[in-house]
């Protein structure tokens, strides 16, 4: 006769695969933030210090907090915590988080929360489920629970879950010869977060919800740069599936010469400016993916200032497949259609930006050093050999000699590393900028132009504004040093002449 036979998976060799489901420490961390937010918390806290004997990572709000009953129900694989008032938010999936998040990243995860100042603590430890080889926590009792790291911070109603035994994140204690990890990875948690929950921390929800990373408050980090006056918003779309709405938004970013030096410091190179292009995919508010286009298009330099906003209620997880993390959604056919329809719309919006600044440039500067000339296909650039800083030279030179100087010039042109230059302007575009003058530096290259063009005379000053401007030299900050270079040239053209 058959019969139904339990096979309980082991504890240790499972809880050990789930350590390896692919989080970081900032998806991790993301992932209890995530349950922060369901438990209506207006601030979340973030404590690690690595260069302590015996590290802990904190995570800490102020939410409804959770009795000893629900505790033990969060703390349980694949169970959610069923609450008689649903939250208004919740960003829960699988009721896997906490403990694959945690776990991911340590060997000891701790629980503590209260309610109306009852406090009640539930453990995981792997070293007790290897050596049991089952599924067994430990409730820890109230001196155990005032021995905790960061306890202190913890509210008379919220959770604190503590990450102990950071074996992914601290191989080795410094005592024992280790080197802990730089306060970098701190930084890119504060990035991430600042993104991912840039809707949450926006000045404008109600209530605002404020998250710091030890004791440092976050921002928000806009990727549409909404605030910036040059930004193109475009109708939100409204797209029906069965019953259910997803919204879209399209958004055509600035040229990157218009975003504020705040602004340009979100992205470290202009390829992160580039590679930000794509669908930025919302589940309840709450970013899960950013930066493709799902195979719609490819990503490329025409598209590289578009982004569309797309919204969906957890009610749709089903068809977006949403994995554990919760950093992966594929979009349905419906909405892969209306982006490519929306893509195509803004193709040559974008790509006006970059032709429309380059028309503007050559519009701005009347003497270029560098002209452009396009003939049947091929597109080369060449000196401009009516620029006064070339003419002053030939002119300077001894008869005979000016053949020597065009061609180096000819042999400049033609040697005009191209795509390096473009490489290397994708890939590090503030490092090159920072070859631009600046401060002292523009100062002197005004001075020395006004050497060349004038001597000891008076200066043009239309002229002197051309020549500079041509040089890359931005006219706001120019502007003071030339007005005290002209009138400097007037008072000695005036005491010269008494």
């Amino acid at each position: 006769m058959s019969e139904i036979v339990k096979l309980a998976p082991s504890a240790a060799a499972l809880s050990s695969s789930m350590r390896d489901l692919g989080y970081s420490i900032e998806t991790a961390i993301a992932d209890i933030v995530d349950n922060s937010i369901t438990a209506s918390a207006s601030k979340v806290e973030i404590f690690y210090d690595p260069r302590l004997d015996d590290p802990a990572l904190a995570i800490v709000d102020d939410g409804h907090g959770m009795t000893r009953r629900e505790l033990i129900q969060a703390m349980r694989h694949g169970a959610r915590v069923v609450r008689e008032d649903p939250p208004s938010v919740d960003l829960g999936r699988f009721g896997l988080g906490l403990k694959t998040a945690s776990l991911s990243q340590c060997r000891n995860l701790t629980v503590v929360s209260a309610v109306n100042g009852k406090r009640c603590a539930i453990e995981w430890d792997l070293d007790l489920v290897d050596e049991w080889d089952d599924w067994v926590v430990v409730e820890l009792d109230d001196e155990a629970i005032s021995r905790l790291p960061y306890i202190d911070a913890l509210s008379p109603s919220g959770t604190v879950v503590i990450w102990r035994k950071l074996d992914r994140l601290l191989p080795k204690r410094p005592s024992e010869g280790g080197s802990p990890p730089p306060f970098q990875e701190l930084n890119q948690v504060s990035d991430h977060l600042s993104l991912v929950f840039h809707r949450f921390l926006a000045p404008v929800k109600s209530p605002q919800l404020k998250i710091s990373v030890n004791h440092h408050p976050l921002e928000p980090l806009d990727p549409y740069f909404e605030s910036n006056k040059a930004t193109q918003v475009l109708p939100l779309e409204r797209i029906r599936i069965g019953n259910h709405v997803v919204s879209m938004q399209a958004f055509v970013l600035p040229h990157h010469s218009r975003l504020s030096a705040k602004e340009k410091s979100k992205f470290k190179t202009a390829s992160e400016y580039s590679a930000a292009q794509g669908a930025y995919i919302y589940r309840n508010q709450r970013l899960l993916t950013w930066g493709d286009w799902f195979r719609v298009i490819a990503k490329s330099e025409a598209t590289r200032h578009v982004r569309v906003r797309i919204d969906f209620e957890s009610s749709m997880d089903e068809l977006w497949t949403i994995d554990i993390k919760k950093s992966r959604a594929v979009p349905p056919t419906e909405v892969r259609a209306a982006l490519k329809r929306i893509i195509d719309k803004l193709y040559q919006r974008s790509v006006n930006i970059h032709k429309n600044r380059g028309q503007r440039l050559s519009q701005d500067i009347r003497v270029p050093l560098w002209e452009r000339f396009a003939h049947d296909g091929t597109i080369r650039y060449a000196v401009n050999h009516s620029h006064p800083l070339v003419g002053i030279v030939i002119e300077a030179l001894p008869p005979g000699q000016s053949d020597k100087v065009n061609l180096l010039i000819d042999a400049i042109e033609r040697t005009l590393p191209v795509e390096s230059i473009y490489a290397d302007f994708a890939d590090s575009r503030q490092a090159m900028d920072e070859y631009i003058a600046k401060g002292d530096q523009i100062e002197t290259l005004i001075r020395r132009v006004r050497c060349a063009l004038f001597g000891g005379g008076e200066v043009v000053p239309d002229l002197l504004r051309q020549v500079v401007r041509s040089l890359g030299v931005s006219v706001e900050e120019a502007e003071p040093i030339i007005q005290t270079v002209i009138r400097e040239s007037r008072e000695c053209t005036c005491t010269a002449s008494q």
